[in-house]
């Protein structure tokens, strides 16, 4: 039986169970773009038409117009702050991209009275946007009032379809059976057999969660993207070690300056994973208000993998409704990984009882889950008053 007691100020608990145009010139204006170069980020190279796909680099340069001489180092209005907005327009106006839309955001820039600053920006050019003009445009606003234009300089270019050619070995691949702790690959051959008709530019899309990418190595803002890759490369996909079980029959896409190519991919997946908490219990039994209680506890593989998993504690109050849960508050344990057959050594979970918690029986629970693999209950200690359940 799992009773956790408060007892007038105490805490009791008993536990028997273990379990970027032409610059913008206004009176105030105190910064100026002086120059916007457009590159091929491959090449280095100045460059003003791109294939889709390209990754476009952009070059601007600022220029404080104060007169150095008219401020002192200390003067609080010394340096100057603004927002460096970049964005990409077709020929119709139509917003293809900005950094006001991005995770990042926009740029910030501080210039001190004549001073010269450079920054860097790169875009790749979609493979879905429409080909011909497009604007390239870079606004300086002041920080403090966003509303306020100090410059803006706009670059044209050309976006336009390649006649490359895009060959995909495979449409279609079957991991059949996956047990335990296999982990199959695949492979797939992608190139470009008209390379005189010029490069091709492909990344891997909408890769199921159950696959990872081996090569090419995978986008740093999207994992289910590859990076850009330009004309022959074998893509390598693996089943994922943490996927256990399930059948799925799903997709993935080449996109590419040539087109798209779709692929099907499929598994059943039965990895024959578990777990046990083979020891829940407390330290002590009596406890107070603002008191620490120690959660002893210790977790088995009892599978077929090797797995790391994640344990949630329940604690419920005299009123029978439940008081604390480790998982809603952010607070579960993460454990392993651990080889089918180990036992990992007794571990303690500290839980600050809150102040003003009432006097009272209180009970423990724990559950036990795979990490990043949540929906997999391996055990489920309940509350001794719903069952016998008990550990070593």
């Amino acid at each position: 039986m799992c009773a956790l007691s408060l007892v007038g100020a105490g805490v009791a608990f008993a536990f028997l169970a273990t379990v970027f145009a032409q610059p913008f010139t206004q009176s105030s204006q105190t910064v100026e773009i002086t120059d916007l170069v457009v590159l091929d980020a491959k090449t280095d190279e100045v460059e003003s038409v791109f294939p889709k796909g390209a990754k476009i680099q952009i070059e601007v340069r600022f220029t404080d117009l104060r007169n150095l001489t008219a401020y002192d180092d200390d003067d609080p209005d010394y340096d100057e702050n603004y927002v460096v907005v970049f964005e990409v327009r077709d020929d119709d106006d139509k917003l293809i991209y900005s950094t006001d839309d991005t995770l990042d955001g926009n740029t910030e820039l501080q210039l001190e009275p004549e001073e010269r600053k450079k920054i860097t920006y790169s875009w790749n050019a979609p493979f879905d946007t429409d080909s011909g003009n497009h604007q390239i445009i870079i606004t300086v606003r002041d920080a403090e009032n966003f509303s306020n234009i100090q410059d803006e300089q706009t670059r044209r270019i050309i976006i336009q379809n390649s006649a490359a050619s895009l060959f995909v070995s495979r449409s279609s691949i079957d991991f059949g059976d996956v047990e335990d702790d296999d982990t199959p690959q695949a492979r797939i051959i992608v190139a470009n057999p008209n390379r005189q008709a010029g490069d091709l530019i492909w990344k891997v899309v909408e890769l199921p969660d159950w696959l990872e990418l081996i090569s090419p190595p995978t986008s740093d803002d999207d994992p289910q993207e590859s990076v850009l890759v330009t004309n022959n490369q074998t893509i390598i996909l693996q089943v994922r070690s943490t996927t256990l079980k399930g059948s799925f029959d799903d997709r993935l896409k080449i996109e590419s300056n040539a087109g798209t190519s779709t692929i099907d991919v499929s598994i059943s997946l039965d990895r024959n994973a578990n777990g046990l908490l083979s020891q829940l219990k407390v330290r002590s039994s009596i406890y107070k208000p603002g008191d620490e209680a120690i959660f002893l506890y210790r977790v088995k593989n009892d599978g077929a993998v090797t797995m790391t998993y994640s344990v949630t504690f329940l604690v419920k109050g005299p009123t029978g409704s439940l008081f604390y849960n480790s998982n809603a508050e952010g607070h579960d344990v993460m454990l392993g990984p651990l080889d089918p057959n180990d036992e990992s050594d007794t571990m303690e979970f500290l839980w600050t009882i809150p102040f003003g918690t009432l006097a009272g029986d209180y009970e423990l629970a724990g559950q036990l889950r795979g990490y990043q693999a949540f929906e997999f209950l391996f055990d489920d200690v309940p509350f001794p008053s719903d069952a016998g359940k008990s550990g070593p």
